[in-house]
C-alpha cells in the first residue's frame, strides 16, 4: 500500500511540474531584430557592428586582469561593440 501511496504522489507531482513549464499559448511576442546580413557589413573591417556583449565566467580571480585585457583587445577591434 506504501508503494502505491509514493508512486501516486510521485505522478501527481511529476504531472504538476511538466503542466507548469507549459506555454499558455498566445502570449509570446515575436520581436524581429534588423542584423545585418555578412553582404551588408562594410568590408573586412566591421567597424559598423553595434552590440553590447555580456561575458560570464566562474574564473572571478582573473575578471579584472585577464579578461579586462581581452575586452580591451576586443574594443580596439569592435569599436561599436560594448563589453561588460
Amino acid at each position: 500500500m506504501k508503494k502505491r501511496l509514493l508512486s501516486l504522489a510521485l505522478v501527481l507531482s511529476m504531472s504538476a511540474t511538466m503542466a507548469a513549464c507549459g506555454n499558455k499559448g498566445g502570449g509570446g511576442e515575436v520581436v524581429e531584430a534588423d542584423v545585418p546580413s555578412i553582404d551588408e557589413l562594410n568590408g573586412d573591417d566591421y567597424k559598423d557592428l553595434k552590440a553590447d556583449i555580456k561575458i560570464l565566467t566562474n574564473r572571478t580571480d582573473i575578471v579584472d586582469t585577464v579578461y579586462k585585457g581581452y575586452a580591451d583587445e576586443f574594443t580596439k577591434l569592435y569599436p561599436n561593440i560594448k563589453v561588460t
